[in-house]
Parts: structure tokens; C-alpha cells; sequence
């Protein structure tokens, strides 16, 4: 029995690094491509680290700190470090209650990210969330526009279908 738990044990810390890689692919992605400063890059993960945690409040704050500073830098951000701190931010007010505010400022950096597709697809789902099925089935719409295999959109699509009554 105690010869199954550790070989159990093993199993899962041995996958654990292999899939944590797979999820944090893109996000590390963007976090190389943050402003030249390796300071810039260790504070938005540290900010990441501070969402996936919970504490949304510290998050968000350290998300607005990184794009202020971001903006006195001569380059500025990187149009996949901007969606990823607009995705941030806009997850950090969502677990707040703030989903009125997360919507406005995804719609924003929609606006200037045009061929983001996380953008719409996130917008999509908080719309959905918020009962407003038009926003939500328009901003899935822009999402399988720019990206056809994208899953939060089909995953809309799915939910909006499945309140509709259109199961076949």
C-alpha cells in the first residue's frame, strides 16, 4: 500500500513541470517580450504569480505600476505583453466583481490590438457572464474571426448554444 502512494506521488510530481510548461507556454511568451528591463519582466510575473494566488487587489496594482512604467520606457510594450496586461487586469476585476470594468478596458485594448484574439474571446465570455448573449456571440464572432480553433470562443459558442435550446 505504501509502495503505491509513493509511486503514485512520483507519477504526479514527475508530470507536474511537463504540464505547468505547456500552460505557461504562451504566458511566458509574453513575459520575454516585456520591456527591456529584467526588472519589468520579474514584476509581471510577479504579478502573475499575485493573481493566481488570489490576491487580485495587489495584482492589479502591480499590473497598472508595470504598464506606467512601461510607458516612460522609450519602446514602450510589446503589442503581446499590452494583451496579456489588459488579459491581467481584466481577470483581476472580474474575480473583484468589477465585470463592467474588465469589459470596458478589454474592449480598449481590443481597440488597439485588433488581431488579439484572446481579447474578444475573454470579452465574449464576461459578456455571457453578465447575461448580455448579443455582446457575447458578437465579440465570439471577432474571436474564430482572427482565430478559428480558438477555445474560449467555442467554448462561448458551446454555452451560448446550450442557453438557446440548440443542443442538436
Amino acid at each position: 500500500m505504501g509502495y503505491g502512494i509513493v509511486v503514485w506521488i512520483a507519477a504526479v510530481v514527475a508530470q507536474a513541470p511537463e504540464q505547468a510548461g505547456k500552460v505557461a507556454a504562451p504566458q511566458a511568451k509574453a513575459a520575454a517580450e516585456a520591456p527591456a528591463s529584467g526588472e519589468a519582466s520579474a514584476r509581471l510575473k510577479d504579478a502573475r504569480r499575485l493573481l493566481r494566488n488570489g490576491r487580485y487587489a495587489e495584482a492589479e496594482e502591480m499590473l497598472k505600476t508595470i504598464r506606467e512604467e512601461a510607458r516612460k520606457l522609450p519602446g514602450g510594450l510589446s503589442a503581446a505583453v499590452r494583451g496579456t496586461l489588459a488579459l491581467d487586469e481584466a481577470e483581476c476585476q472580474a474575480s473583484q466583481g468589477e465585470i463592467a470594468k474588465a469589459i470596458v478596458g478589454l474592449k480598449a485594448a481590443e481597440a488597439v490590438d485588433p488581431k488579439n484574439a484572446d481579447l474578444p474571446a475573454r470579452l465574449a465570455d464576461l459578456s455571457l457572464s453578465r447575461g448580455d448573449w448579443d455582446a457575447a456571440e458578437a465579440a465570439m464572432r471577432r474571436a474564430q474571426k482572427l482565430d478559428a480553433d480558438h477555445l474560449q470562443a467555442r467554448w462561448v459558442e458551446a454555452r451560448l448554444l446550450e442557453l438557446r435550446g440548440e443542443l442538436e
